[in-house]
């Protein structure tokens, strides 16, 4: 069985160091075996503290970076394209502080950047990004870490939308691997099952909720055949419930959270849990 983590996304953002010592001891109390931390900015919670929460509640740790206004690994400034890297790099030894074997998120273009392009012009984007993205992977293999690049639905990046497009941007880059994240393949894939076992042997983390970014199990998404998928993927790593909270106005702009997607913040990750719980106990399709 696959560990189960939960996104604090799901309750607050940013995530700082009040909402740390607060939400790991509730995710553990839970059930949860993972706390995935995002780094929206550098400094909004102290790693050390994060490392010793962990361990005191005896949970392992997911990292995800944030492409936020202004990080840009593509058709940008020298500049930018530098910080970015360096984020990047900072993001990586965070993960290494907490023991995360991935650092996962879209590290390529800010979220909800989206440009038209000729099949030409993409091309020459994909080069520019692994020319940019060369620095971070050495890095990454340095410390130990994954870069798991995370492909985002149409609406929010015109880059990396389909499992398929970013496997073969990424190939050939060792220390690189593919985050997925069933709700943007269920609006990009056409046989999600299919894209998942085109990754076998590239699945670096995977984020799971509903089609709607709701409760995982209320939703039309079939669990056993997706489940089986990854298993044929050699995937064993934590399946991390991502979803968000629109209660809070930034997150819940950035993410089009327009309505609360369970009876509580609390019932979606307790309920998600147990949903995941029971369908890995049974036999999955294929």
């Amino acid at each position: 069985m696959h560990p189960i983590g939960v996104n604090t996304w799901v309750w607050t953002s940013p995530l700082d160091g009040k909402g740390l010592r607060e939400l790991v001891p509730a995710i553990a109390s839970a059930g949860f075996d993972v706390a995935e931390l995002p780094v929206e900015n550098l400094g909004d919670w102290d790693p050390a503290e994060a490392v010793e929460l962990l361990a005191d509640h005896g949970l392992g740790a997911s990292l995800v970076l944030v492409m936020s206004e202004g990080r840009e690994l593509v058709r940008a400034e020298a500049a930018t394209v530098a910080a970015t890297q360096d984020y990047l790099r900072r993001c990586l030894d965070i993960a290494a502080s907490l023991g995360a074997p991935a650092l996962a998120g879209p590290a390529y273009a800010s979220v909800g950047r989206t440009w038209r392009m000729t099949e030409r012009e993409r091309a020459e984007c994909v080069r520019e990004w692994r020319d940019n993205i060369g620095p971070v992977v050495e890095h990454a293999a340095d410390v130990g870490v994954v870069l798991a690049v995370e492909p985002l639905n149409r609406y929010e990046t015109s880059l990396f939308n389909t499992v398929d497009q970013t496997l073969r941007a990424m190939d050939g880059l060792p220390g690189c691997g593919i985050a997925l994240d069933l709700y943007h393949q269920n609006i990009e894939e056409r046989d999600i099952a299919s894209a998942i076992r085109s990754a076998h042997g590239r699945i670096a983390h995977v984020q799971v909720c509903a089609n709607d970014r709701g409760t995982p199990g209320r939703d039309h998404f079939d669990w056993p055949h997706l489940l089986a998928a990854i298993a044929d993927a050699d995937y064993l790593g934590p399946l991390c419930i991502e979803s968000f909270t629109s209660h809070n106005d930034s997150i819940a702009t950035a993410a089009s959270i327009w309505r609360p997607l369970a009876t509580s913040q609390d019932a979606l990750a307790v309920d998600g849990l147990a949903f995941l719980k029971e369908v890995m106990s049974q036999p999955l399709g294929s």
